[in-house]
Parts: C-alpha cells; structure tokens; sequence
C-alpha cells in the first residue's frame, strides 16, 4: 500500500504513468492535492474537484490510483484519505433518559 502524505505536487506529479502528461492539476501545483485533509479548505476541495472534472485524462487518473493502491491525497475528483472511522457502537451510553423529545418525563 503506498501512503503518500509528505512531498510536494510537483515531486507526486513526476511519479504518475506517462499517460498523465496532461493532466489539468500540473498548471494547479499550488493547490494542496496531497496534504493532509484536515488542512484542505472547502474551497480548495471544490475547486480541485472542478479541475478533475475538466481533466481529458480523469480515466487514466483513476486507474492509476486503483493500480498504484494510492490511498492518501486528492485524486480523480476525491480525497483518497481515509477518515477516522467514528462508530456510534463504540460510542459512550447514556444510561439517563432523554430530558426532551420521545421518553421525557
């Protein structure tokens, strides 16, 4: 599994298939394609996903990830980060009852 979350866009860029010349995220380096998700803003996700969804070769890109098992960064349109797995089983019980709503005294 490859884990690409150090770099630059320009460093990630060079190890792409050839078939990825021309790419449309070349001429956005400065976009955080693969930093952290936490410091990805709203509008930087939309826009790099305006860029995927403009790109001639968004199939390529995602065959390449899917090949490469790349699981970290902004890829074809998506953020292949996995988020922290937030599961309402796990979560804390509240033995007391609601103090509002259905089950209030």
């Amino acid at each position: 599994m490859h884990h690409e979350s150090t770099g630059s866009q320009a460093a990630a860029l060079k190890t792409q298939p050839a078939g990825l010349a021309e790419a449309r995220c070349r001429d956005a380096a400065d976009l955080p394609w693969i930093a952290e998700p936490a410091t990805r803003s709203l509008d930087q996700r939309l826009e790099m996903a305006g860029i995927c969804l403009t790109c001639p070769v968004s199939h390529d890109c995602e065959q390449a990830t899917l090949e490469l098992e790349i699981t970290s960064g902004f890829w074809n349109g998506r953020d292949r980060t996995p988020l922290p797995h937030h599961c309402h089983a796990h979560a804390p019980r509240h033995d007391a009852g609601p103090e509002h709503g259905w089950g209030a005294a």
